[in-house]
């Protein structure tokens, strides 16, 4: 297994195909085209029938209706839409006309999540694209079903049966969820000789692919460390209850900066956010946070594997009247809150999700340049700490309180 990390290097590549140069959209446009793909993903907007009109996409979406204008023309490229002068766009029915009449187009089949127009996810696709430029290959999206944890993984089932049956999918991008539970799928498209190459999470132990994420370790390490130079080691981690690669390996990156600092283990509180059938998310972190608070190694500060969990911490700890960071300093992960309203005051790991996308079809040409290469990839990008306000240094007394504990 070959394992690189995100300098400049892994931007090589010898690919002969030509790129040509074409003005990124705003995350807000991406995200609008997300969400019109999930809908035509889903059936909400069936192939064959016209989208609704500009003015009411506009009003759903909460944008301007020259955003949702240059969304329909990134979807129209993509093939995903028809357009004709003084009509409303149409969805597209490729495939089936393709299989009619004999002939499958190559393309790549990309799996992404999560449902909703999130930032992340538009990232990802966006790096995609940027990677596809001059590629003479088509980009088949398929989303996760809006609804339960159970919906979701079903959704990714389909997706990875449809894939084993496509006579066309010549690879494959895979923000994969299901764990255990779809290993059997895996295998099948596995079989089928196409190559796949694992987004964020890696795959599950057994199943050989190349692979493009983050360092979370590495990162989630130096976020704590930019908290213990701060003066903490009362550092607390909250976590939800997903146990994904990416999860658990930010949690040791925790444990191990805790560790380095030399706080002993006893006085290492994990936290995970369970959600009972009674209450919201938001009760069940505020119930956490007030668990930790009057434990006896009560937190001066908070490490947060994502940045979600961070906001929900950050509004549970104005809920019970405290500061940040005057009474309790959050690092979060992802870099996704400079995106919500509100949110871009919490000092987080920036994650890279637009070069993960790029790079993770950067890997499936040249798999598709050297099909027979045994190795596999596994590239992990950095995740740089950019503070924005959320963490402070503790007092001395606060310091040597904690050192008595």
């Amino acid at each position: 297994m070959h394992r690189s990390f995100g300098g400049p290097e892994t931007l090589e590549t010898h690919s002969t195909f030509k790129h040509m140069v074409i003005h990124e959209p705003s995350p807000l446009v991406s995200a609008v085209a997300t969400s019109l793909r999930q809908g035509i993903q889903s059936g909400k907007y069936p192939a064959g029938r016209a989208l609704p009109s500009e003015r009411a996409m506009a009003e759903e979406f909460s944008v301007s209706r020259i955003q949702v204008r240059h969304a329909i023309t990134m979807l129209a490229a993509e093939g995903v839409l028809t357009i004709k002068a003084r009509c409303r766009p149409v969805v597209s029915d490729n495939r089936p006309t393709a299989r009619r009449n004999g002939v499958v187009k190559d393309h790549i089949s990309a799996w992404i999540w999560p449902a909703r127009a999130e930032y992340a996810s538009s990232q990802i696709f966006r790096g995609i694209q940027k990677g596809l430029r001059g590629v003479d290959l088509r980009l088949m999206v398929g989303n996760v079903s809006d609804g339960t944890w159970e919906a979701q993984l079903h959704s990714e089932g389909e997706f990875l049966e449809e894939l084993a049956r496509d006579p066309g999918a010549k690879g494959a991008i895979i923000w994969y969820l299901g764990g255990e539970s779809h290993r059997n799928l895996l295998n099948l498209v596995r079989e089928t000789g196409v190559p796949m190459v694992f987004i964020d999470r890696e795959a599950p132990e057994g199943i050989e692919a190349d692979h493009v994420g983050t360092d979370n370790f590495g990162a989630a390490k130096d976020a704590v460390r930019h908290l213990v130079r701060q003066g903490h080691r009362r550092i607390a981690c909250i976590a939800n209850m997903d146990y994904a690669s990416s999860v658990m390996q930010r949690i040791d990156g925790w444990q191990s900066a805790l560790e380095e600092a030399g706080v002993p283990a006893e006085s290492q509180n994990l936290a995970r956010i369970e959600v009972s059938e009674t209450e919201t998310r938001a009760e069940a972190t505020e119930r956490t946070i007030r668990e930790l608070l009057a434990g006896e190694n009560a937190p001066s500060a908070v490490f947060c594997i994502n940045d979600y969990i961070a906001f929900d911490v950050l509004e549970s700890l104005s809920a019970l009247k405290l500061s940040v960071p005057a009474d309790v300093s959050i690092v979060g992960f992802d870099g996704l809150l400079r995106w919500i309203p509100g949110g871009g005051n919490v000092t987080t790991a920036n994650q890279d999700f637009e070069r993960m996308g790029e790079m993770a079809v950067k890997l499936l040409l040249e798999r598709f340049e050297n099909p027979t290469r045994n190795a596999f990839k596994h590239i992990y990008l950095s995740a740089p700490i950019v503070e924005h306000g959320s963490t402070q240094a503790i007092s001395i007394q606060d310091a040597l309180e904690a050192g008595t504990r």
